[in-house]
């Protein structure tokens, strides 16, 4: 099999005459109905008609036009080469055959090895057809065809992703879907889709969409933190007397190995799954579950673009916000059309089950009206119509030449929906009752271990139970069972392993008794089709018994008359004095905590505060306010889920806490704010023993005069934020190895002024699509200086550094969906070192140091991270 494209001798104009002289004699002699609807479609022909008459007369006005759409086309698009060995592509052409011959894509398929080559560089792949159904194969070539790269490797910023026939998708109609989300100004989660030219084994496929696979790599570049993705699987399908269907799901993530893996995600996951269990199963509201705001721009997106195949069951995905721990809704196979009888219909969300019961739901429901009521306000001023107008030309310049009969769509329809929709008017046209079936009962039923418990024994205080119960429809076999005490010591239980391995019958259930000092348990285990993985119980405690969510009243009040509740404007008051507080505090929502100058307040081990609104610490330089621990243990913190609102700590000191260790939830930080508008002056953090110090996510702020001394880990890290960090101190960050002293992603920064000392990793560590402006700072002993990475670009000015162990400025990809990144240093000032010496840029990336560039060159970052900057962080 030839592998690689001859080099046509025929000019670009007259390859664009053949084809439209070969197209029009195919449609002429060819005898097949079936193939030449297939070719039309593939042309890119849409029928935005319901009558055999209009389809004609629209076919035949796209044939005119489309020499003319060709020839103004262009080809200037990214260009992917595959290669598969003909061994391996006869695997994939037998999936495709045993499809055609039974309807559908077999469920389980080959994964074969192949090679893309872009932009002259050759990656390694793993390749399989994808999807269910026969469009995606039913063309003589551009197949539906899933890649994993690997080696860590990225193309486009993906290391998963699939190559689709361009109709499958609607064209480019769920890109502007997605422009419609990007305009309206809703941060949504969306894949990135783009058109790519393909050559498939030497063969020209022509142009078809990439798009990114639902992975950590779709979250990065979508400023979310690592977290999990879900989605249903079905369990069966039936029907009553009555017809009407019943579906019972199960919640399942994506990338299952991976996220067991992983201690963290492994808790994530069982909130996650848990959660969505709850809400299908109505023991949990739509706002309690999902991020309300979110899901109702979303929601409303679809009806606007009557989106209803996004709203079938198999099409949901939900990221899990890990800070949250609500779910956010990802753009999934939207698969809208330009006919206006498919599009303006009505409202596509009241035709679904579940989509009723989301917007049931009162918070969803005003989310959803504000957001119809943001899009209608766009296309009144028509900055929309514009966007999307300008969006279509430019998809329509490339997808034209492979595809001249594609559709464009008419923005007046957009509107017209949108306003019908607002006003609740009547539409005729109504969702087509056969392109799906009508749901009219659904439950969950939820994974085995979510149904099986880790308990205290209430009849011996010296053991306790862990239940084990296989509710599926497969056998489940256990391997290994790990257990650890209350002080994080590892325990082999061996007179229970001694009796594993153990295989569980459907529907049946096991019981082992479990020493009472064990407080958690790892059971590596497996359902017959599923890789044996650890699943996580903790001792009493189940996946959704604390999660971070407001109560309307505290009744741990009563025991601090010290702490002033006032519900006439909604707020906790804390007045001078010495106080102790030995309970975890959490607010209703929109509340305020106000402590007052000479407070002083000492938490007992695991007490500490959650606050729903605002936070305002008013100590001042005579009289400051004090938050620590009793008898040295160490207390659980602060944590603020502000939605933008203001938190203000002045001449505060915090010593010796930690993030909340409450259940299946973790906060990142000592200190840790979610969504804050942050305004810190004069605040001391030192002795904490979380994962940061001080942690923000989504938040600004403006900082002046901290000083975060003793840290267990990073001092300062904040993801997608923007601020001021100004004449602060860090000291002695990272007691154990991993301690940046300041770690930003995705973040925009301004640091000046700052004093770096006895930091344990680096001073300064930007990645992931940062920008910072470094301005006279000092460092004094770290193992690394400035570090860029990850397509950040620090610009740094007057620099002092001494006693480095490895680099004093840095720059390097991490991650290889971001690239490389960009350092520009100058008066960098070293004492008792050499500066040229300790800078090191790698390959891809760049640095300059007044005015000179180093040059770059190859470095093993794998090998860097398993070593210097390995970090010891819990997972």
């Amino acid at each position: 099999m030839e592998l690689h494209k001859a080099e046509s001798s025929h000019t670009k104009t007259e390859r664009r005459m053949y084809f439209i002289l070969v197209f029009i004699i195919g449609l002429l002699i060819l005898p097949s109905p079936l193939y030449i609807k297939t070719l039309l479609i593939q042309a890119g022909y849409t029928a935005r008609f319901e009558t055999g008459s209009d389809k004609a007369v629209q076919l035949l006005s796209d044939i005119a036009q489309a020499p003319i759409r060709y020839m103004t086309s262009q080809s200037d698009m990214p260009l992917l080469k595959v290669n598969i060995k003909y061994q391996n592509w006869l695997k994939i052409m037998n999936d495709r055959e045993q499809a055609l011959s039974t309807g559908r894509i077999p469920e389980i398929r080959n994964r074969v090895k192949g090679e893309v080559y872009y932009l002259g560089q050759k990656y390694k792949t793993e390749i399989r057809l994808q999807g269910d159904m026969l469009d995606h194969v039913n063309a003589p070539n551009k197949w539906f065809l899933r890649f994993e790269v690997k080696k860590k490797q990225a193309i486009l910023s993906s290391r998963r992703f699939a190559l689709v026939s361009a109709n499958v998708r609607g064209h480019h109609g769920s890109m502007l879907f997605s422009q419609t989300m990007k305009g309206a100004n809703f941060d949504i989660i969306t894949p990135i889709m783009k058109p790519v030219k393909v050559i498939m084994n030497g063969e020209d496929w022509g142009v078809m969409l990439f798009e990114q696979a639902f992975s950590q790599d779709m979250l990065a570049v979508n400023n979310r933190t690592e977290g999990l993705i879900t989605r249903f699987d079905l369990v069966n399908e039936t029907q009553n007397s009555h017809k009407q269907i019943i579906r019972k799901l199960r919640p399942r993530v994506l990338q299952r190995s991976t996220i067991l893996g992983k201690p963290a995600l492994n808790k994530q996951r069982a909130i996650a799954l848990s959660l969505l269990s709850d809400f299908i199963n109505k023991k949990r509201t739509a706002s309690d579950v999902f991020d309300h705001e979110k899901l109702g721009q979303y929601l409303a997106t679809v009806d606007v673009w009557s989106a209803w195949h996004a709203l079938t069951w198999n099409n949901w995905r939900f990221y899990y916000n890990p800070h949250t721990a609500k779910l956010e809704p990802i753009q999934s196979d939207v698969a809208v059309s330009p006919a206006e009888h498919f599009w303006f219909t009505q409202a596509v969300t009241q035709e679904f089950k579940v989509t009723r019961m989301m917007l049931n739901d009162k918070l969803v429901k005003n989310s959803y009206m504000k957001a119809l009521k943001q899009i209608d306000k766009r296309l009144d001023n028509g900055s929309l119509q514009a966007h999307l107008n300008h969006q279509q030309t430019q998809l329509l310049t490339l997808l034209n030449s492979d595809m001249p009969l594609i559709s464009t769509y008419d923005f007046d329809l957009l509107q017209k929906q949108t306003k019908c929709i607002i006003a609740s008017c009547t539409i005729s046209n109504k969702l087509n009752p056969q392109l799906h079936k009508q749901l009219s009962f659904v439950n969950i039923k939820k994974n085995w271990d979510l149904t099986s418990h880790f308990k205290s024994n209430p009849n011996d205080i010296n053991s306790a139970i862990l239940t084990i119960e296989n509710n599926t429809e497969e056998s489940l076999n256990l391997e290994t069972l790990f257990g650890a005490t209350h002080y994080s010591k590892m325990v082999y239980l061996d007179e229970i392993n001694s009796d594993l391995p153990l295989t569980i019958p459907p529907n049946n259930k096991v019981t082992f008794k479990i020493p009472n000092n064990i407080t958690s348990l790892d059971l590596h285990a497996g359902l017959e089709s599923k890789k044996i993985k650890p699943f996580h119980f903790i001792k009493d405690t189940q996946p959704l018994d604390f999660i971070p969510r407001p109560i309307s009243y505290n009744p741990l009040l009563k025991n601090y008359p010290f702490i002033t509740h006032n519900s006439s404007n909604k707020t906790w008051y804390i007045a001078k004095g010495d106080w102790q507080i030995n309970d975890y505090l959490v607010t209703p929502n929109n509340w305020q905590v106000i402590i007052a100058a000479g407070a002083n307040l000492r938490f007992s081990k695991g007490a500490g505060m959650m606050v729903f609104g605002k936070l305002m610490l008013n100590g001042s330089a005579q009289n400051s306010i004090n938050l620590s621990a009793q008898k040295n243990q160490y207390w659980a913190g602060i944590s603020v889920f502000s939605d933008n609102q203001k938190i203000e700590i002045n001449h505060s000191n915090f010593s010796h806490s930690k993030g909340p260790s409450k259940g299946f939830w973790q906060a990142r930080g000592a200190l840790y704010f979610v969504k804050a508008d942050a305004h810190l002056n004069h605040v001391n953090i030192s002795d904490n023993y979380s994962e940061d110090a001080l942690n923000m996510i989504n938040s600004q702020f403006k900082i002046k005069d901290l000083k975060i001394t003793n840290a267990f880990s990073d001092g300062f890290d904040c993801d997608f934020c923007s601020g001021v960090i100004k004449q602060s101190d860090f000291h002695n960050i990272g007691i154990r190895s991993g301690g940046d002293a300041i770690d930003v992603s995705g973040s925009k920064l301004l640091i000046s002024n700052v004093y770096f000392q006895q930091i344990r990793d680096k001073a300064i560590s930007a990645g992931e699509n940062s920008f910072i402006d470094v301005k006279s700072i000092s460092i004094n002993t770290s193992n690394f200086g400035l570090v860029s990475k990850d397509a950040s670009e620090v610009y740094a000015d007057d620099i002092e550094i001494e006693n480095i162990n490895h680099y004093a400025l840095m720059t390097y990809s991490k991650k290889s969906i971001f690239g490389g990144a960009k350092l520009i240093a100058r008066n960098l000032n070293c004492k008792k070192s050499h500066c040229i010496a300790n800078i090191i840029s790698e390959l891809g990336s760049q640095l300059s140091l007044d005015g000179t560039t180093s040059k770059p060159e190859k470095i093993n970052i794998q090998t860097l991270y398993n070593t210097v900057m390995k970090s010891d962080k819990s997972q």
